[in-house]
């Protein structure tokens, strides 16, 4: 029975182990993206459509197929795969 303990005890911690590197994947792309857009030199972080709507100059979100396809979703709520690859997309507009 300790030896199942000891299995659960070493599931546990790897298990924290891949949420701390799942959350440092998520805030390195936040940064990543901070970056860019400070090295876009936007003038501000939104625009203003017709209807006076404003919008992301710069949105991330899933990959997908086709721009039609895209769908915002912030770099905090993409989950990563079992084994830890993030995958997103970015879009500019303006």
């Amino acid at each position: 029975m300790s030896h199942f303990n000891d299995l659960c005890q070493i599931n546990r911690e790897a298990e924290e182990k891949r949420a701390e590197a799942a959350q440092i994947l998520r805030d390195e792309a936040a940064r990543l993206i901070d970056f860019y857009e400070e090295w876009l030199g936007l003038p501000s972080m939104y625009w203003e459509d017709d209807d006076g709507d404003l919008h992301r100059y710069v949105e991330t979100g899933l990959p997908c197929k086709t721009a039609a396809d895209f769908s915002p979703l912030s770099v905090h709520n993409i989950a990563s795969a079992p084994d830890n690859i993030f995958r997103m997309a970015v879009r500019n507009l303006g």
